[in-house]
């Protein structure tokens, strides 16, 4: 299985290919509004669990669908999901999240977990891929 990256004006596409899985385009097929390119991911997606991030777009989509995500939560995903299997504590995430000085808690963290861990599981990703680490924070694995 390959891993590239693309470089792009507002960052870094990442897509993961292989026998049978299309690169990604970054885009939806023209005439097909709400769909992402079919086979794109990045790395901790497996088949049959594609995860799509389009970091210029700031967009995610799962299994080919684009995902309604607010821009917290969009960074928390391509967050996690750059570095599937590495274990996030909640104050390295809110340093990723909020570019400003903002006074976050962890329990802001927390929230924007369980919703982003809603919208996934509606989306279809099946078992949780973020997992809760006691005492340390978050993992994503998708699979």
């Amino acid at each position: 299985m390959a891993v590239s990256a693309h470089a792009g004006e507002a960052g870094i596409r990442q897509t993961l290919g292989g026998a049978g899985t299309a690169q990604a385009t970054g885009m939806p097929e023209a005439g097909m509004p709400g769909t992402a390119p079919a086979g794109s991911g990045v790395p901790g997606s497996l088949p049959g669990k594609s995860l799509y991030v389009d970091v210029p777009g700031c967009r995610a989509a799962l299994h080919g669908r684009w995902l309604d995500l607010t821009p917290v939560e969009f960074r928390l995903l391509r967050t996690l999901a750059g570095s599937p299997g590495r274990a996030w504590s909640r104050s390295q995430l809110m340093d990723h999240l909020y570019e400003d000085d903002r006074v976050v808690t962890d329990r802001t963290m927390d929230s924007h977990v369980k919703n982003l861990r809603r919208k996934l599981a509606e989306a279809g990703a099946g078992e949780d891929p973020i997992t809760s680490i006691y005492g340390v924070g978050y993992r994503f694995e998708l699979g």
